[in-house]
């Protein structure tokens, strides 16, 4: 739905599965919900209806220092509180991220480095955001699209004022084999 310009269908499956995760006690779904519908705001809208509280109040209810280090949220934190503008926020669960499971930096694996490029993003380091971007799109990673990264570095070239490289890297984005596939089912409440 959200690919399909359906974002109100989009926010009611979440809401509903939100409503869901929270009355099972599941944290991993609710921080899930939660933090796909302020995405849905915030990186979908070119101007978000809402604020995170939604995602305050599933930190509030379900701390994530309640879960194992392993399971914690802090890198998709990371990425939400950057497309939301605030960077402070966004580096302070990166930062946690690596403290609670560094074996993700160790070697590094593709969403670590995406995440890294989110936030020096949001900080205004848009070189070090790109080459981030980039070591995303060259490291392994099942959790993270690969060419996704590609519309990251368009979007840097772009505020970058490089027209000509933020092309290159949009056309390999949507032109990448498979990109999308198994989206509606992965999103789809069950």
């Amino acid at each position: 739905a959200v690919t399909q310009g359906r974002l109100a269908q989009a926010e009611g499956w979440a809401a509903a599965g939100l409503a869901e995760a929270r009355q099972r006690g599941d944290r991993q779904r609710a921080y899930g919900y939660a933090g796909w519908m302020a995405g849905i705001d915030h990186e979908v809208r070119p101007r978000p209806k809402r604020d995170l509280s939604a995602v305050e109040a599933v930190l509030r209810e379900f701390p994530p220092e309640s879960l194992p280090p392993s399971d914690r949220p802090y890198i998709g934190l990371a990425r939400l509180y950057a497309s939301a503008g605030q960077p402070a926020q966004a580096r302070r669960y990166l930062t946690m991220a690596r403290e609670s499971d560094g074996r993700l930096w160790n070697p590094p694996i593709r969403v670590v480095r995406a995440a890294e490029g989110d936030v020096l993003e949001s900080e205004g380091n848009f070189q070090g955001a790109l080459e981030s971007f980039q070591e995303a799109a060259r490291l392994p990673g099942a959790n993270f699209c690969r060419d996704c990264v590609y519309f990251n570095v368009g979007r840097l070239f772009d505020r970058m004022d490089q027209p000509d490289s933020a092309l290159a890297a949009y056309e390999r984005a949507v032109n990448a084999k498979g990109l999308g596939t198994n989206t509606a089912r992965d999103l789809a409440p069950t």
